[in-house]
């Protein structure tokens, strides 16, 4: 969820009656936001200040949702596509990225096939069931990336670690040096939105879902995050023109400071906490 800054100017458009009409759409998953939480004060405060605040409840979908998806996508008709949907749903408990990355990967592995012969899609539903599963989300996708070039990999795990998005301006900066690799990271991340895991508008790459950017990020072994988020800071602070440095000093503070344990060198620190000065003024 949104750090407290974030939170504050929610809080403040909310509240400013300056700024009607205005509507603010937002989305969290109840078992990260318990009581006490940021986000449920919040809430809770604005409730009370007046605010108008509709709830709006989802949950994974049903056999027959599922069936009609997979009968949109594959422009059959639903009769037609129970056979795959009821797998699909059992295998997913109809969790929507993971219906949608299910069905993306049985495509990938030869599993459901357009037949020229018969001009619909075909499948065999003993070999899809008898396909090895992962538990959740995060697996499915953990092995989905794992059959990319190592190159592209490379690519989604260093832009795991800058959040949901990022942009040409700032990883034009940032080679591939984690894994001993030279080249630029655009065109590894142009490979992760061939293949759907990430999205690209204008010149901003996006995650298409977090849990995409979870399950890259968590292939990083957890000893190694740490340097990771150092040596990116480090990449930006010093390859961005001096003249440039303050679009991305906000980007290159918060990676050093994720990275500041390893730091060995006293005056890093210290250049550090000059850095976050700055960026605070």
């Amino acid at each position: 969820c949104a750090d407290e800054f974030s939170l504050e100017l929610l809080r403040s458009f909310v509240c400013d009656t300056f700024l009607t009409p205005l509507l603010i759409l937002g989305c969290y998953r109840e078992n990260e936001v318990v009581e006490g939480h940021p986000l449920k004060v919040l809430l809770g405060k604005l409730v009370v200040s007046g605010a108008r605040i509709s709830t709006l409840r989802t949950s994974n979908m049903d056999e027959a949702t599922v069936n009609a998806l997979v009968s949109d996508a594959l422009h059959m008709s639903p009769r037609l596509t129970e056979s795959l949907s009821s797998i699909i749903y059992r295998k997913t408990d109809g969790n929507g990225l993971f219906v949608v990355q299910f069905l993306k990967s049985l495509c990938d592995e030869g599993l459901l096939t357009f037949s020229l012969l018969s001009k619909q899609w075909v499948w065999d539903v003993d070999a899809i069931m008898s396909r090895d599963m992962a538990d959740d989300v995060v697996g499915l996708m953990t092995m989905k990336m794992l059959k990319l070039d190592t190159n592209a990999l490379c690519g989604l795990k260093i832009a795991s670690c800058l959040g949901s998005q990022c942009d040409e301006s700032t990883i034009k900066y940032l080679g591939s040096e984690y894994e001993g690799r030279g080249i630029g990271l655009s065109p590894m991340l142009d490979v992760a939105v061939n293949e759907g895991l990430m999205f690209k508008v204008g010149t901003t790459y996006s995650f298409a879902h977090d849990e995409i950017q979870n399950a890259a990020y968590c292939m990083i072994p957890e000893a190694e995050r740490k340097s990771v988020h150092l040596q990116i800071g480090r990449q930006l602070y010093s390859r961005v023109p001096t003249g440039e440095l303050d679009t991305v000093l906000f980007i290159a503070v918060d990676q050093l400071f994720r990275g500041a344990d390893v730091m060995t060198s006293r005056d890093e620190l210290i250049h550090l906490a000059h850095l976050a000065l700055r960026a605070g003024d």
